[in-house]
């Protein structure tokens, strides 16, 4: 059995608590313990304990430390105030063992607090390894109370003895961060051990950013970087990478078109650790249709999948997979460098003058995150980094030397900070890039990373962008009505759909054009834009809009038909259906009413796919809401198309076809009965 040392510091010298403090670890059931209290007190009373050293003056914390190691005899040491005590009399077994358990030289334990005479149980977020390391001490610094104070840290006799002679620039939470870079191995500990006692007096000391303070090691290698006779190498032809499963495999044919159409000579690096063959083959006829672009198809090895296996995504909302970019050194070996680009991105403009940008001895180069401008807007900090958080990244968007990385292993160490961590981050695998690159990445334009929220902080025109992201207010695929910034950021959002529209006339996909005709009424702005959202997602995208008003409409919606009508067939007719039937243009219409919605992206997909079956009229359960209480008044199953076959199934759906509202109807069928 292991010994240990219990340190009581009474740090006041008034002796305050000393004797419930005492009584408590006298309590332990774990027997192995010494007691030494620290006083300035001479007539502490220390209730028998043979161990006192007497300090003339109040110790700064090197000399606590030396002191402690010279007069401790236990093979581990703790420390407490004097006012504070051990909650639960088997609290040292638990920790001891855990310790002895998981072979290592230091512990932090689950701190508990006493205030205004209520318990706290405070517990950690731990790492997949239970382990407190050089990536992730800063990080549980700022997050967690336990991590910025010595109350409930374990230190093993062996990392005692390193830490003397040290500067601790008498601060605790100094101690703690270098007792970490000495350690052999850190735990991060399931036990409670230490109850703190919040008296008034006893402020817990803030998080204090020190010089010394590193994330990583990176800042090292750039120096060492930009110190070497490193050549840079920028190849003529443009290499981009895309990493995708198959919840992305299409959602990416914007980006691809959007690059081809606006570039020549590029190279497209589609990475997956797994995609459907249907998704294989559907990519691969896209390139075929791209002559000035080539889809080059990269599939993550096993062996490299299993590296990135071991990160916690639980907390967040993002697949593994999202750590795929981390592995882009191994498994383009071929390349020097590449950019990086998210599946929710569209280029706008050539991508050469960010290809020929010198990253000048960084390993990447990136673009502010918006959460750096909002931070400012608002007098906030990132919750990883606080103030140091100024230069926080988008990760969307990356210009990556790939030979670099490879000298170095970066991935290796990207992936090991990961696993840290994941568990206290809140953007996953761009908290992970950000605390391995922390001030040490080329900043270049926002033009080359724009989200669609910047609008509110750094207003530009689609025309001064190269590359937008649309990681923020959601995604142009979703009905973005909703949006509070949807007037700002229509023509971003709008831009991705026209992408995806254009490159579906190219493959001729949806060769039948749809007629959609909408009865606006007296409907306002936001009941307009909410029911032709859910049309603009749609993946049947051969589609033209006829919208009927009563009289003139209002300014504000006259401005967003002319905005939309830059992006879409849309013509805007007085209120006669004869009319709007006789001007469509589509070999079916459809008839939908402004105040609802279609119920997902592939609404008018399956409509189209009933109805070129040699029918002519297509209609489809319905659900409607109360929009007062929100209660769903009539339902039926979404999705399924219903085939009107007899007397019983016309009575079923007598509801619906009492009007022309929601029903799919070839033109030829609608003449008919104009001409009848």
């Amino acid at each position: 059995m292991e010994s240990i040392t219990v340190v009581v510091l009474d740090e006041l010298g008034n002796g305050e608590g000393l004797d419930k403090c005492i009584e408590s670890i006298k309590k332990q059931a774990y027997q192995a313990v010494e007691i030494l209290v620290i006083s300035t007190n001479k007539n502490a009373n220390v209730l028998d304990v043979t161990n006192v050293y007497l300090a003339k003056n109040k110790w700064s914390l090197e000399e606590l430390v030396a002191l402690t190691y010279h007069q401790a005899k236990g093979d581990w040491v703790t420390f407490m105030q004097s006012k504070d005590f051990i909650l639960q009399d088997d609290a040292l077994v638990k920790c001891m063992q855990e310790l002895a358990v998981r072979d290592v030289d230091m512990g932090v334990a689950n701190l508990i607090t006493l205030d205004s005479g209520q318990f706290m149980f405070i517990w950690h977020s731990k790492s997949m390894s239970g382990l407190v390391t050089t990536n992730n001490i800063l990080p549980y610094m700022r997050v967690f109370k336990s991590f910025q104070n010595i109350w409930g840290l374990f230190l093993k006799r062996t990392l005692l003895e390193k830490l003397v002679g040290q500067d601790l620039k008498d601060s605790k939470q100094e101690l703690l961060y270098q007792a970490v870079h000495l350690a052999t191995k850190a735990l991060i500990m399931n036990s409670h051990f230490y109850c703190w006692v919040a008296d008034g007096k006893d402020k817990w000391p803030k998080f204090k950013w020190q010089e010394n303070y590193h994330y990583s090691n990176v800042n090292q290698l750039v120096t060492k970087l930009k110190n070497s006779n490193y050549q840079e190498i920028i190849p003529k032809r443009i290499a981009v990478a895309v990493c995708i499963d198959d919840n992305l495999a299409k959602r990416i044919v914007p980006l691809i078109y959007s690059i081809a159409k606006n570039n020549q000579n590029v190279d497209i690096y589609i990475v997956y650790y797994y995609l459907r063959t249907t998704n294989l083959d559907y990519l691969r006829m896209i390139n075929d249709k791209l002559p000035n672009v080539e889809l080059k198809f990269y599939k993550i090895s096993k062996e490299l999948h299993q590296l990135i296996e071991p990160i916690d995504v639980s907390k967040s909302n993002v697949p593994v997979a999202a750590y795929n970019r981390v592995l882009l050194p191994y498994v383009l070996t071929d390349l020097e460098r590449v950019i990086y680009l998210d599946a929710d991105t569209v280029i706008v403009d050539d991508l050469k003058p960010l290809w020929q940008i010198k990253l000048a001895g960084n390993y990447i180069g990136a673009v502010k995150d918006i959460l750096v401008y909002a931070n400012l807007r608002f007098s906030r900090y990132h919750p990883m980094f606080g103030a140091q958080g100024d230069d926080y990244f988008n990760s969307g968007v990356l210009l990556m030397d790939l030979k670099a990385m490879r000298q170095e292993n970066m991935p290796i160490a990207i992936i090991n900070a990961a696993v840290d961590v994941a568990t206290v981050s809140t953007y996953a695998d761009q908290d992970t890039l950000n605390v391995y690159y922390h001030n040490a990445y080329k900043q270049i334009d926002v033009k080359y990373n724009y989200g669609t929220f910047f609008l509110d902080y750094i207003p530009k025109k689609v025309s001064e962008l190269s590359i937008i992201h649309y990681c923020t207010g959601g995604k142009p695929w979703e009905n973005l009505a909703h949006s509070h910034l949807y007037e700002q950021t229509m023509e971003l959002i709008h831009t991705y759909r026209k992408y995806r529209n254009e490159f579906n006339g190219k493959l001729a996909l949806y060769p039948h054009k749809i007629s959609v005709i909408i009865k606006l009424g007296e409907a306002s702005w936001k009941e307009i834009a909410r029911c032709l959202e859910s049309f603009f997602i749609q993946t049947y995208s051969n589609l033209e809009f006829i919208l009927l008003v009563n009289e003139s409409p209002s300014e504000e919606i006259t401005s967003y038909f002319e905005a939309l009508q830059k992006f879409y067939d849309l013509k805007v007719l007085k209120n006669n259906l004869v009319t709007a039937i006789e001007q469509a243009q589509g070999e079916y219409l459809y008839f939908f009413n402004v105040t609802d919605v279609l119920a997902d992206e592939t609404s008018l997909d399956k409509f189209y796919q009933a109805i070129h079956k040699d029918k002519d009229l297509v209609t489809s359960d319905y659900q409607g809401f109360i929009t007062k209480n929100h209660e769903s008044y009539f339902s039926n199953d979404w999705g399924k198309v219903k085939y009107l076959k007899n007397i019983k199934d016309f009575e079923l759906c007598e509801k619906r076809l009492d009007q022309l509202m929601g029903l799919l109807v070839s033109k030829n069928l609608v003449e008919e009965i104009l001409n009848y």
